[in-house]
Parts: C-alpha cells; structure tokens; sequence
C-alpha cells in the first residue's frame, strides 16, 4: 500500500524528536576521552574530533594568606562555535555527568555557546569537561591571587555585623528595603500573570521528555530575553522601575517605620545573618570564613567595660600624647588671657534672661558689687589687690632665704 505525501508528512515532528536522541545514543555508545592537566595562564586547545575533553586542576594547599584566592577556567572560541561544559570532582564525575547528560536536549545545548568562564575551587581539584561538536575551544586557567570581589564581600559582611543595630533602626535602611521589597514584589505579580498565560501543556510535555536539560535550557532563554529587552527597551524598564518604586516609598511613607522593638530585634538579627552568609560564601577556604566570623563576633561581643579598658591602656601605651611644657612668663600670659575670657562670658550670662538677675541679687551680701562688675568693672576691690600682692611679696622674700642657706 503507498503512502501518500500527506500521511508521510504526519510523522515529520516524530522524526524531528527522535532525531536528536538517536544522535545523543550514538554520541553516548561512541564518545572519546581527552584528559589533560590545566597549568595557569597556559591555554589548551579541545579539538572538535574528541567527543569529550576533561581538564583537571589539582589544587593548593589552603592558608589564611590565599585566603581570597580565585581560580576559573577561561573558555573561548570561533563566532559560532558551541560547546557544553560538565562539571565534577574527578574525571570519572565529568564523564559520568557527560553520559549522564546525553538526552533529546544536550543537542541543543551543544548547538549554543556555552559559558565563557567557568568557576573552579583553587583548594581542591577539580575538573571539567568541553564537548563541542562545530569547532575547537581554547581554554585557560586563571589563577586570581587576591579576587577583590571576594574581598569586598568580606568586608561588607564585617561592616553589616558591626553596623546591624544601627541600620536596622535607621529610616534611610527603612525606606530602601520598602522600596526594594515593592519592586521585587511587582516583577512577581508581573511574572505569575505571565505564567498564567503561558500554555502549561507544552511545557509540561517538554519536561517529560528532556528531563532537567529543558529547565536549564529555559531558564537561560529567559536571561537572554531578559537581557535583550533591558538593551532594547531601557526607557520602558527604567520608566517601569521609576513607577514601581515611587509608589512603594509612598506606601511606606504613608504606613511609617518599623517602631515595635521586637520588630526592629528580628530585622537586626536578619541583617546579622545575611552578613555572616556574606563572610562565609566570601571564600572557598572555608575553615579561614569560619575563623573570621567567630573572631567577629567575638569582637562584636566583648564586654564595653573591657574594651574601654583596653582603649585607655592603647591610647596611654602606644599612642601616648606628647606633652609641651611652657615657660613662666607664658603660664603667667595663659592664665591672665583666659581669666579675662571666663569673666567676660560670665558677665554676659549675668546679663542674660536666663541667670534670673533679680533672684539672684537676692542671694548676695553685696549685690551693688555685683552690679558693677556685670557694668565691666573689676571683680576685685583695691584691698584685695594689694593683700595679694603683700602675700606675694612674703612668699618670695621666703624663697629667698631657703636659697641662701
């Protein structure tokens, strides 16, 4: 019996999913293994002839002084080459992830580029594999002595542990989480009407039949996308984020601060989680983060009596102030220069509202004295002065004569 073009065309999308998986099988029974070592800053060149190319790095001792070492794997080739990357602990890992992999969408993959770097851990080794099926894929490792990103995060982490009490009570930390948590909220809102809308049965079939190669292959078409409409349509997303967030900071101006103490407790003890998530995550040497976050929070919770201590015997010890010592006639000028300043902001007090003149004369066995030296004259009588010169005159004449025996 003949069949017809149109009976033939009926099997096209059967033909069109077997296909690749057919390809996959043989790909699978028929795969090659290259193995080599990465060395920094030498690159390696993956031939498309191989079916698979494991790369290792064997690792460093750990220490607190590679404590913000970086390591990752620099993957580049031709326009319009593709390759899929796996990753494992050993070889054996990569290429049981490589076989593992081999479904309907791991010809997909292999037709896209793949990632350009591709982070490794520098303590340990590590491998991973370059599959590529159009061109050769030069790669290279990179070996970061100080990653500044790592070291940043450290340091934010130290800040916010340190600085939690303060933010969690301050208005400015306030309106910023608002306005965020609005934002986020609303690109929710806006992806879940999305996902209304979406057809599910498709989707649902898909992932039937590719497994978790389909999630991972449309989760990174929805970066693409979300990346081209931010290039494309910078003035809808900005004019979008603008509405989004002005009307958050007015719901949270119109509702007000947190002012509930136990509220503000259990944002402080949030915020001092998430900066010791920092301090950990901040490196790959995971006993030297354990050891900073206990020595933070160590700090964090010493005594104020024994810190003041301590700060005093700093001060006195290390950052000692240097004393300059003056001559007589310098300490005679001194103290006639600032008592004459004191008496001039007495007098302006006196004249002020605020000392209460008339109660106060009433308190004083001469307010007519004290009346005239608020006027500006002296605040000394004429016998005052010469018993004060006299005695003067009697403890030099004293001196003297200690001298002369």
């Amino acid at each position: 019996m003949a069949v017809t073009r149109m009976e033939t065309g009926k099997f096209w999308p059967f033909f069109m999913l077997i296909w690749p998986l057919l390809w996959s099988v043989q790909g699978a029974t028929a795969a090659s293994v290259d193995k080599a070592n990465l060395v920094a800053g030498k690159w390696v060149t993956c031939p498309n002839s191989v079916s698979l190319h494991v790369l290792c790095y064997q690792g460093q001792e750990p220490s607190l002084a590679k404590m913000f070492q970086s390591t990752f794997v620099e993957l580049k080739g031709p326009a319009g080459a593709g390759w899929s990357v796996y990753l494992g602990n050993s070889a054996a890992e990569v290429e049981a992830s490589y076989k593992g992999q081999q479904s309907v969408w791991s010809w997909f993959s292999s037709q896209s580029q793949g990632p350009t770097e591709v982070q490794m851990t520098p303590f340990n080794s590590s491998c991973i594999g370059v599959s590529s099926q159009k061109s050769a894929v030069e790669a290279r490792l990179v070996l970061l002595h100080i990653s500044y990103y790592r070291l940043a995060t450290c340091l934010a982490g130290i800040f916010l542990l340190f600085l939690a009490p303060k933010l969690a009570r301050s208005k400015i930390c306030h309106y910023f989480t608002g306005v965020s948590f609005g934002m986020l909220a609303s690109a929710l809102i806006v992806s879940i009407l999305l996902w209304r809308i979406f057809p599910k049965k498709g989707l649902a079939m898909s992932l039937m039949v590719g497994g978790w190669m389909v999630g991972v292959y449309f989760l990174g078409l929805a970066y693409e996308n979300a990346r081209q409409i931010m290039n494309e349509y910078r003035g809808h997303v900005a004019a979008y984020i603008l509405v989004t967030g002005l009307i958050s900071f007015f719901a949270v101006h119109r509702f007000g601060p947190v002012s509930n103490p136990r509220t503000l407790d259990c944002i402080q003890w949030t915020l001092q989680i998430i900066a010791g998530v920092l301090i950990l995550l901040s490196s790959h040497f995971l006993e030297g983060s354990v050891a900073v976050l206990f020595l933070s929070l160590a700090i964090y919770n010493f005594p104020a009596r024994w810190s003041a201590t301590v700060t005093t015997f700093i001060r006195r010890k290390i950052f000692r102030p240097q004393h300059k010592f003056i001559s007589p006639e310098e300490y005679e000028a001194q103290g006639a220069s600032e008592t004459e300043k004191a008496l001039k902001e007495l007098r302006e007090f006196c004249s002020s509202p605020q000392s209460n003149p008339w109660k106060l004369q009433l308190s004083l066995s001469n307010p007519q004295r004290f009346a005239r030296f608020v006027e500006g004259e002296s605040h000394l009588e004429n016998d005052e002065i010469l018993q004060y010169n006299t005695i003067s005159w009697d403890e030099e004449d004293v001196l003297t004569e200690d001298e002369d025996y």
